[in-house]
């Protein structure tokens, strides 16, 4: 279906609700961006008002699979009799375990649109034809700085990604002057410790009552280091800000982290999260400043290479390829 560029386009997000609430994430790489290249007439609705729309360009962000009627799902968009263009965003952190019986479940005239190299690969294998690749960079701002070889680390604990001992020890062998501990976790996680608020020579600082996202960007603000929060990531918008940041960012290596990250080039990878099996003394020496540097400089050209995807965005959802 091709749309034609006199009218306004019409834009449906078939949306889980907790991202709604809880997370701009998906507004800051592809709705908010796509008003400078288009317009967008968008509704947000949810599954029983999805079967009623006609001739629109519905994104889908996630597939419901569990839902008792998917069948219905599946038959109408296969069908497809109300005219629409139906594109998905699956997000590796919640597709990652799926085998291929879940994968076959998903309608084969849907439109793939791919955050990450492994999205791209598993649709590509089970029989996607329209994949588009894209790559979020968020453009660099609010430079830091390690003057006086300050080193302020911020970590949102979100999944108890990292123990208690590991976090001691990343602060006494990076020499952290000050940590920014935010504890706020997501659903299904339950609190495990609470922080002192002295390690050695670390001073921690405890946040748990934030709520808009302004607030939670004015208090890592001070930071120069930066904990990601979950072991995988969709896209990873709370890792991106900062490593556009210049903020020194160590991950696990995994998806998306790790198509981002050069491993002592940009910011560090750990390939275990146990901490008999990290080299503390590799972190210890490593050259915090280059690798600020080397960050800003990727995102500087990776952003360059985003605004031109979201040119390719615009054409691929109104099938202008």
């Amino acid at each position: 279906m091709r749309i034609d560029s006199t009218i306004k386009e019409k834009v449906c997000y078939l949306y889980d609700r907790w991202q709604i609430d809880k997370s701009d994430s998906y507004f800051k790489c592809i709705i908010n961006p796509l008003r400078e290249y288009t317009k967008l007439d968008l509704k947000m609705f949810s599954f029983d008002e999805f079967l009623n729309e006609n001739n629109k360009i519905i994104i889908l962000q996630f597939i419901p699979l569990l839902i008792k009627d998917y069948y219905r799902f599946k038959t109408h968009v296969e069908k497809n009799e109300n005219n629409n263009s139906y594109f998905l965003t699956p997000m590796w952190d919640w597709v990652c375990e799926w085998d291929e019986n879940a994968w076959n479940m998903i309608p084969k005239n849907i439109k793939i649109i791919s955050f990450c190299k492994k999205i791209s690969e598993i649709t590509k294998k089970y029989g996607f034809k329209n994949i588009l690749d894209i790559k979020y960079f968020h453009k660099p701002y609010d430079i830091v700085n390690f003057t006086n070889n300050n080193r302020v680390l911020a970590y949102w604990n979100r999944s108890n990604l990292y123990s208690k001992e590991f976090l001691i020890k990343f602060c006494e062998y990076l020499n952290i002057n000050k940590f920014l501990y935010l504890e706020k976790l997501d659903p299904d996680f339950s609190k495990q410790f609470d922080l002192p608020n002295k390690i050695k020579n670390t001073e921690v600082v405890t946040f748990r009552n934030w709520n808009t996202s302004q607030e939670y960007h004015n208090i890592i603000k001070p930071s120069n280091i930066f904990l990601c929060p979950r072991l995988r990531e969709g896209i990873g918008v709370a890792f991106l800000e900062q490593f556009s940041r210049g903020s020194v960012c160590f991950s696990f290596n995994e998806t998306n982290m790790n198509e981002y990250i050069r491993h002592n080039q940009n910011g560090y990878l750990f390939k275990s999260l146990d901490i008999n099996n990290i080299s503390w003394s590799q972190i210890n020496k490593l050259n915090l400043e280059n690798l600020s540097k080397n960050s800003i400089e990727c995102c500087e050209e990776g952003f360059k290479n985003w605004e031109n995807d979201l040119i390719r965005l615009n054409r691929f959802l109104k099938n202008e390829n």
